[in-house]
């Protein structure tokens, strides 16, 4: 049952991601001809206001399809919005479930004890706020760990099946089920909000970095370029490096 909530869990986080960025892709008229959650063949669709939305086969991953002309009519800062907004809108996903982790399954931790309700909330969505911001640059050193030591990362690292089992991302299996979801989306988003933020090749951080230093477009090719090889690298890692914990 758990291996089904953490996959209802997983699409729930995309699906908030990408709409983050269709919702400012729309707020500044710009047309979203598609919105998916998953990739591969598509199961399902229906279309709402202009938009086709579909549900696909493998869920794992997604996208909002933006018009490219409309793109590259906005303004840089737009732009720099609608990739933002996708991490924002993990971020307030994180900060929605702070509050009933803080009054459910840490209700009775000694340090809130004797602390108010409204004192509980303020601290858990502050304290979300500061984690989510730490969490970018700890992420980025990590990166750094694993191409450094790629052998002794392997027991801290979760792709698709870890993450879908539950077992990387460090929440209780032996939990109530609805605990479980709770944690689980708010350990996630977060994880996966911060690691968009990295600036590398297609992420959302590295496509952000692209627009700021959009001047600089030779730097800017071979960063692209020598990024996008090392998150192949990374994919490719992460995907063995689960199969090898599936077998062994």
């Amino acid at each position: 049952m758990s291996i089904a909530v953490n996959l209802l869990v997983l699409m729930i986080i995309i699906g908030v991601h990408e709409y983050g960025h269709m919702w400012s892709a729309k707020r500044y008229g710009l047309a979203v001809p598609e919105f998916s959650i998953g990739v591969g063949y598509k199961l399902f669709t229906f279309f709402f206001r202009g938009t086709e939305y579909s549900l696909r086969a493998i869920p794992l991953g997604g996208f909002v399809q933006i018009s490219e002309s409309d793109l590259e009519k906005a303004t840089k800062k737009q732009r720099i919005v609608i990739l933002l907004s996708g991490p924002i809108a993990n971020l307030l996903l994180c900060i929605a479930f702070s509050v009933p982790m803080a009054l459910g399954p840490y209700a009775g931790h000694p340090y809130l004890a004797d602390l108010s309700t409204v004192i509980i909330i303020i601290f858990a969505i502050l304290g979300t706020i500061v984690a989510f911001i730490v969490s970018i640059p700890v992420t980025i050193y990590a990166l750094f760990v694993i191409f450094l030591h790629p052998i002794d990362s392997m027991n801290t690292v979760a792709g698709p099946i870890g993450l879908i089992s539950g077992e990387g991302v460090g929440v209780p299996l032996d939990i109530p089920l609805f605990t479980h979801f709770i944690i689980y989306t708010y350990v996630l988003s977060l994880a996966i909000g911060t690691i968009n933020l990295v600036p590398m090749s297609i992420l959302d951080g590295g496509r952000i970095f692209s627009e700021v230093l959009a001047e600089k477009k030779v730097f800017i090719k071979y960063w692209q370029i020598g990024t996008s090889g090392l998150l192949v690298a990374l994919m490719i890692y992460i995907i063995s490096t689960d199969i090898f914990k599936l077998v062994t």
